[in-house]
């Protein structure tokens, strides 16, 4: 089960999802986040999670259950992978704490659309062959949200402050997958990350920003079936 970031929706990996064909890929759109249904945002990354442990449940029996969040779907994923079913997870672009800068938590509330042009431009490695079709594409994904999402979401992985609580005492396996030109979340924060973790397997995507399941889909799957094969 795939988890986006802020902003975002399931539709973020659809990039990632043709290389992962040996394994059941559910990206699901967090409440909030699909006009078309109306329901109500989460405010906090523990509401993320318990929402994920509901939709965990309703999983078939026999499936063998990894989740993978990027960024802010990350801690949620942090939080959510202790639940009885799931056997592992997987972290990109997460790091140990979060902040967002003022200014764009203003911007964010205010202008949304600004906003998720401020996170399209520095979430793409800027030295990408194709870093302004990217960033297209990521803005035409964001436009799709409710404008509200984008400031909510960023409030929240601001306000997080629980991951060496949940990070210490997960006995799972976990792959903290990095780039190494994250803007958003630097590698530091997710070395410091993969750390807190008793069961942790750190990797870096070289070349690649804070969107690297887009900007490098081929080899951010490669990294995640050596991981799942191990």
């Amino acid at each position: 089960m795939a988890v986006h970031g802020a902003g975002l929706q399931g539709a973020f990996f659809g990039a990632l999802a043709p290389h992962l064909l040996d394994f059941a890929l559910k990206a699901v759109t967090l409440p909030g986040h699909d006009a078309r249904r109306g329901d109500a945002l989460l405010v906090d990354i523990q509401a993320m999670a318990a929402w994920l442990a509901q939709e965990i449940e309703v999983l078939p029996a026999e499936y063998d259950i990894v989740l993978l969040g990027h960024s802010m779907g990350a801690l949620a994923v942090l939080e959510a992978a202790a639940h009885r079913r799931v056997k592992a997870a997987i972290l990109l672009g997460a790091a140990a704490e979060m902040p967002v800068h003022p200014d764009l938590l203003q911007t964010a509330r205010d202008n949304p659309a600004a906003a998720a042009e401020m996170v399209a431009k520095w979430g793409v490695f800027r030295g990408h062959a194709q870093a302004d079709t990217l960033r297209t594409v990521l803005l035409n994904m964001m436009a799709a949200v409710p404008p509200a999402a984008i400031g909510s979401d960023l409030a929240a992985c601001d306000a997080y402050k629980g991951a060496r609580a949940a990070a210490t005492v997960l006995q799972k396996p976990v792959l903290v997958l990095a780039a190494d030109s994250d803007k958003m979340t630097p590698l530091a924060g997710a070395q410091a990350l993969a750390d807190m973790l008793p069961q942790s397997t750190f990797a870096i995507a070289e070349g690649a920003g804070h969107m690297f399941a887009v900007e490098n889909p081929l080899e951010c799957a490669k990294e995640i079936k050596a991981f799942l094969q191990s």
